[in-house]
């Protein structure tokens, strides 16, 4: 940090010590000049120098000590810990600028002060008088000098302490934070503020039931757009030119980071899941394509390569739905054309498959048929979804895959009237 930038940064007070440090030197060379000279008027010269020392000293410190605790209020309307951090090193590191401007001020006077106190101090003096006892001219001088000396040691052992103190307030390192890296390190804070946004933001609470349809389009908006920064933010550290690298291997990620791996995690997770848009009948997201998914920093785990891997088999597979044959088709009791019926289901499959795949990766053996009955009323919509026959082995993806069907919208049944539909899912882990 240069003179200027310590100038600017630190606040009034640092300005104040500047002209103190200025003035000071003024003094100081004049006083110089005239204890040189043999003047009387040099020590005095001299002192006054050395408390523009300790003053310029002073007023850097207290510039410090002020600018911290501004810093320390302003903390207060800070909910982020990468933007507190942030905050309070950058602060402390703008504040420090006055006192050590203040000691840079100080050192001129300091000097200059010292060598006029002491020049004044030798300074040839006029018998006097002391406690009514007739002194010798020599005696006299001896004691004057004596006294002076004793007195300019004094003052200048004030200012250098002054200005030390004000060195070392200025070089008082920050309190510790959570995170250790340099605060000039700008792609380590990038990479530490995309991860907290990636966790604050799958954290906020958001029912889809109960908000608008731009309010879901635009919470799934934003979580893409925080997943592309945390992507972004990764690049530095991914020093590869072989995009589909695996496993990923990153250089130079700070230790005292945390909990970049799981919100990788979480993005791709994003991708290769329902969206809140979905429940309201937005339809899906533009989703990012394989290549784009196996060449993204963002994707560091083993299982979920995997399941990218499956989505793709499973695209390049029949349309069909996932089930028993005969039962491919719906088994239905109304007026309801059976290939509508697939097609509704069909377009709205990968949230189904993600209901089996999310419990897949807790339990890797999970397989097994569910069929599932529902009733389509007179509008189209699914008036009632529930499991049929046997219980699939995981109730939490029959659950899952219920309140799927339920937000399903069919064709209106022709005549009116309601149709009966009995739908198999067969989930079977990829080989």
């Amino acid at each position: 940090m240069n003179f200027l930038e310590m100038m600017r940064e630190g606040g009034p007070l640092a300005l104040v010590a500047m002209a103190l440090g200025v003035l000071g030197t003024i003094f100081g060379v004049i006083a110089v000049v005239v204890g040189l000279g043999g003047s009387r008027s040099g020590f005095g010269l001299g002192v006054t120098t050395l408390i523009f020392a300790i003053l310029a000293s002073g007023a850097g410190v207290g510039g410090t000590l002020i600018g911290k605790q501004q810093v320390e209020a302003a903390l207060v309307m800070v909910d982020s810990d990468v933007d507190r951090d942030l905050i309070l090193r950058a602060g402390h590191k703008e504040a420090s600028g006055a006192a050590t401007l203040g000691a840079f001020a100080a050192l001129l006077p300091l000097v200059l002060g010292a060598l006029a106190a002491l020049a004044g101090a030798r300074a040839a003096s006029s018998p006097q008088r002391r406690q009514g006892i007739d002194l010798s001219p020599t005696e006299a001088q001896g004691s004057e000098t004596s006294g002076r000396a004793v007195l300019a040691v004094v003052f200048i052992g004030i200012a250098a302490l002054a200005a030390s103190g004000a060195w070392v307030t200025g070089h008082r390192p920050p309190p510790a934070g959570k995170f250790d890296f340099d605060i000039d390190d700008r792609d380590a804070w990038d990479l530490a503020r995309a991860v907290n946004d990636v966790e604050r933001k799958m954290k906020e609470p958001f029912n889809p039931q109960n908000s608008e349809r731009n309010e879901a389009r635009d919470y799934d908006a934003n979580l893409a757009a925080t997943c592309t920064r945390l992507a972004e933010a990764f690049r530095p550290y991914w020093k590869t030119t072989d995009w589909k690298q695996w496993p990923r291997k990153f250089d130079g990620i700070p230790p005292s980071l945390t909990g970049w791996k799981e919100a990788a995690n979480q993005c791709i997770e994003f991708e290769l899941g329902p969206h809140q848009s979905d429940g309201i009948g937005l339809g899906e997201r533009v989703a990012k394509t394989t290549d784009e998914l196996l060449e993204s920093p963002l994707l560091q785990d083993e299982k979920l390569k995997a399941r990218v891997l499956a989505r793709e088999e499973a695209k390049n597979e029949p349309a069909d739905p996932p089930g028993d044959a005969p039962p491919n088709e719906p088994v239905l009791n109304g007026p309801v054309d059976r290939n509508e019926i697939q097609r509704v289901i069909r377009s709205h499959l990968s949230k189904v498959t993600y209901c089996y795949e999310k419990e897949l990766t807790k339990n890797p053996t999970l397989e097994g048929k569910l069929l599932i009955e529902l009733t389509i009323s007179a509008t189209g919509a699914v008036s009632h979804a529930a499991e049929a026959d046997g219980p699939f082995p995981d109730k939490r993806v029959s659950d899952c895959v219920v309140k799927e069907i339920q937000k399903l919208k069919f064709p209106a049944p022709l005549g009116g009237g309601i149709v009966k539909v009995r739908y198999p899912f067969v989930f079977k882990a990829a080989q």
